[in-house]
């Protein structure tokens, strides 16, 4: 039996990510899809869309939701802490933290709890719950997530900072004004909510360490900085979530901070929280389009782990994110494709979590098509395969410009269609394939097409795949 996803389904999640993102300007508006979106819908709560919008977009509803359920975070505030327990544990999976702490790909991250006059985040979730969050060893947490992902090449650090419970990564600031209460949606960095807080954390943080090349800009390369707003989404202006937002506040001893992401208060899992870092850390200024079960920049990041709870019981909405499609792992410099662009029998690519991990680049006369072996274990057990598939081989088209911003580095990312049954697929414009058409396997869309490449004789899931291509047309491609 297949896995479908209704339209009214679709509706509601695209929603949602239509918030994420990534803005440099800061706007997000993106898709969470992304857009950074983080549509959180969290939906979970909520719909909360997240959309991330950088959006994250929380739609919030949930927020509101949410918001509410606050209270009763509270409380859980510690059964987080199923969490917690976890945090340092990670050593029994093999996992060698201190190389990957010490991988040239790992970024300083500070986590500012930005209090209004009227609200106390620790009332919800303290301090220690918001490092384990991201920083945490454990299943379900940020740095066990980007470890599996980036075989060992990627961490959030920890900055070092002298508030509360010194160099965790999280300080907490109270602003001087009471938090937003009327109709109209406020643009955050636009509020001086943002430029107190930094003003404040510099009283914790010497940002001028973080200056690695002395140019008096604290990039996002060099210090990544989360700020969790207490509010919820119909507050703001935007989505609910977003990263790359434009800021340039120079504090008193002369340092700029050039950009911040945002999160509510709320997300306490690791979904919305590290798809919009990946925008603000590795430059991703894209959602996926189109069906996006499979990626983190799609509505991948909201998939929820059966075991692991969001830190404030709040149930598992984004416990369990998938993996970052395979182009966007080439973004992050997490691997290097091979490429491919002559008729070849035979070839092989290698899963996640193999030594012989391998994505396959088929370059086309604009952008590139990038093939790439999933499996339904670690935090991609999450992908809905179709009932009694545990993988298979995904293909995704990149086309330079569209994303969320303009300028270099900006890609259209869609998912290759490579099966579609006329009983499974609704033809109107509106509806998306569900996921069983945009992957493949011997028994299941084993022969597709795509630019002037066929791809047949795709082999059975499992920890390598093998599949031929034939080029139907001559002459050199890019």
């Amino acid at each position: 039996m297949k896995h479908s996803v209704t339209f009214v389904f679709m509706c509601v999640f695209w929603a949602m990510i239509a918030c994420d993102d990534g803005d440099s300007s800061g706007n997000d508006t993106g898709n969470q899809s992304d857009s950074d979106t983080d549509s959180d819908s969290d939906t979970d709560s909520d719909s909360d869309t997240d959309s991330d919008t950088d959006t994250d977009s929380d739609s919030d509803s949930d927020s509101d939701s949410d918001t509410d359920s606050d209270t009763d975070a509270d409380t859980d505030t510690d059964t987080d802490t199923d969490s917690d327990t976890e945090t340092d544990t990670g050593s029994d999976d093999g996992f060698d933290w201190a190389a990957a702490e010490a991988s040239p790909l790992s970024v300083p991250l500070l986590i500012i709890l930005m209090d209004f006059s009227d609200t106390n985040l620790t009332s919800f979730q303290d301090e220690t719950g918001w490092a384990d969050i991201l920083f945490g060893h454990g299943q379900g947490q940020g740095n066990h997530y980007w470890y599996e992902v980036s075989a060992g090449k990627f961490q959030y650090l920890r900055a070092e900072e002298t508030y509360g419970e010194p160099d965790n990564g999280v300080i907490q600031v109270r602003l001087s004004e009471a938090g937003p209460s009327g109709d109209e949606p406020l643009l955050v960095e636009a509020q001086s909510w943002i430029p107190e807080s930094l003003d404040q954390a510099a009283d914790f943080v010497h940002f001028a360490d973080f200056d690695t090349n002395d140019d008096g800009i604290i990039e996002n390369s060099e210090l990544a900085i989360l700020v969790v707003v207490p509010t919820t989404a119909n507050y703001l202006s935007g989505a609910a979530a977003q990263a790359n937002v434009d800021i340039n506040h120079t504090l008193s001893d002369g340092t700029t901070i050039a950009r911040f992401a945002r999160t509510l208060y709320f997300y306490t899992s690791i979904g919305v929280n590290v798809h919009e870092l990946a925008h603000h850390v590795f430059g991703i200024h894209q959602h996926i389009e189109g069906p996006g079960y499979h990626g983190l920049m799609g509505m991948g990041c909201y998939a929820e782990d059966p075991v692991v709870e969001a830190l404030p019981t709040m149930g598992h909405w984004g416990t369990r994110p998938t993996h970052p499609v395979g182009f966007h792992k080439v973004q992050s410099g997490f691997v290097t494709p091979t490429r491919v662009s002559e008729s070849t029998t035979g070839i092989e690519v290698y899963a996640a979590g193999s030594d012989r991990y391998n994505i396959i680049e088929l370059p086309l006369e604009t952008g590139w098509v990038y093939l790439e072996n999933r499996r339904a274990i670690g935090y991609d057990a999450s992908i809905p395969f179709t009932e009694g598939h545990t993988g298979g081989l995904f293909a995704t088209e990149v086309q330079p410009g569209g994303g969320l911003l303009s300028g270099d580095e900006v890609y259209t990312v869609t998912p290759v269609v490579v099966g579609q049954e006329s009983s499974d697929v609704d033809t109107d414009a509106e509806a998306a394939p569900s996921i069983d058409h945009i992957y493949s396997l011997a028994g299941h869309n084993e022969t597709f097409s795509v630019g002037p490449y066929m791809i047949s004789n795709v082999s059975e899931a499992g920890e390598v795949m093998t599949f031929d291509i034939t080029r139907s047309t001559t002459g050199d491609l890019p």
